[in-house]
């Protein structure tokens, strides 16, 4: 629990998401049903037959759910009202979660949600997803309509979860061609990412103008996840969010994948210091609680993976120009390919409480899964309560 650790900052208690708000796209009846009990028994041997095996019933959910959608709710409320124009939860970002069923470790599709509050003011809403997997469940809400364009950048190969995403894939009816589908091979680095997504942004920017941007950041996607796909680091994704910032656009920052609970830590603790405009040690203090967590360097720093690249520079720019010059929605031509330089250093100060968001959000993410999808029981749920959604309310 985090509050006003800079004076630019401010804090939010996420509202409660009520049992009707979301049912516009969330649950089929039977889903309602179970979720509508405020306290969900499990069996004696921990398991409760759920129709998604990925994502077991386990005691609390309900509430655990009702917070996770309620952060991105409030957030997303935060920036209709016009109260802040950068809003975070790190806590949210779970995208696969389909209208009529939980998927891919995520019970409910608080990107959606959140997504819906904004068109209340906003007409054209821009949603990026980092993560490391196809973000199915966005994409599947608002295939069929103009008002939100997903992109989505990810590993597509066979048998890579959730097995969509392929570059062909450009929405339906009216919203045919507001869909962007990024599929990318193992290997993956900062150089070619970064300019990949800046030729890509740029037309987008200047053909769907949006009016507002929703910013999924798994960190599934940096170098040193299980996933072991990407050789990604905090630093790249870092270029990639400045791009998003200096459009000025009302913006929404959320969570989403990450299994190395330090790594993931570190992604969302540099973001956090790019959205705040501060500069932050590269040494992790002594003093943070979790310090021993981020052996063996102990630094904020991620190195980069030295897996083989399978995306060749000629790869990317034909994927680039696939995307650009394809889609009726990008009339002018296509962008150049340009190579993007090496992230610039980071400073020091202020660095415990960052850090110490991030790590928080990522021990109660992850808390319900360990290796292997071991189940066990949320009796201490009402941690999630204190979840917080933090605000940057001047301009950067």
């Amino acid at each position: 629990m985090v509050s006003h650790m800079y004076a630019s900052e401010e804090a939010w208690q996420p509202q409660g998401c009520a049992v009707e708000l979301p049912l516009r796209f969330v649950w089929g009846a039977s889903m309602r049903k179970i979720f509508s009990c405020s306290c969900v028994k499990i069996k004696q041997s921990g398991v409760v037959v759920m129709k998604c095996y990925d994502c077991p019933l386990v005691e609390g959910i309900y509430r655990f759910v009702e917070t996770i959608a309620g952060a991105s709710i409030t957030a997303a409320q935060v920036l209709v009202d016009g109260l802040a124009r950068v809003t975070i939860n790190w806590c949210g970002g779970w995208h696969h979660a389909q209208r009529d069923e939980a998927e891919g470790f995520c019970y409910i599709n608080d990107v959606v949600l959140a997504i819906h509050k904004l068109r209340e003011k906003f007409s054209r809403v821009l949603y990026i997803d980092f993560d490391l997997h196809h973000g199915n469940g966005v994409e599947n809400a608002f295939a069929f309509t103009p008002h939100v364009l997903t992109v989505s950048l990810h590993k597509y190969e066979p048998g890579f979860y959730p097995g969509s995403g392929k570059l062909l894939d450009v929405g339906f009816g009216q919203g045919r061609y507001y869909t962007v589908n990024v599929p990318l091979k193992d290997g993956v680095r900062d150089d070619h990412y970064v300019s990949l997504f800046h030729c890509i942004a740029n037309k987008i920017w200047s053909a769907y103008c949006p009016n507002a941007v929703v910013v999924q950041c798994g960190a599934d996607c940096i170098n040193g996840d299980p996933a072991c796909a990407f050789n990604l680091t905090p630093q790249g994704i870092g270029l990639c969010i400045k791009k998003i910032l200096a459009w000025n656009l009302p913006t929404l920052f959320l969570g989403g994948g990450g299994y190395n609970l330090p790594a993931t830590a570190r992604c969302w603790t540099y973001i956090t210091s790019i959205i705040l405009g501060c500069q932050i040690s590269t040494s992790i203090p002594d003093s943070n609680v979790d310090f021993l967590c981020y052996s063996p360097d102990f630094e904020l720093d991620v190195i980069p993976g030295n897996r083989s690249d399978l995306n060749t520079a000629e790869d990317m720019k034909q994927l680039a120009e696939a995307i650009c010059t394809g889609s009726p929605l990008f009339k002018t031509d296509c962008c150049w390919w340009t190579e993007v330089s090496e992230h610039a250093e980071i400073g020091i100060h202020n660095y415990n409480r960052v850090l110490g968001t991030a790590m928080y959000s990522c021990q109660r993410y992850l808390a319900c899964f360990e290796a292997g999808f071991k189940i066990i029981s949320y009796v201490n749920l009402k941690c999630m309560t204190v979840m917080q959604v933090i605000l940057k309310k001047h301009e950067l």
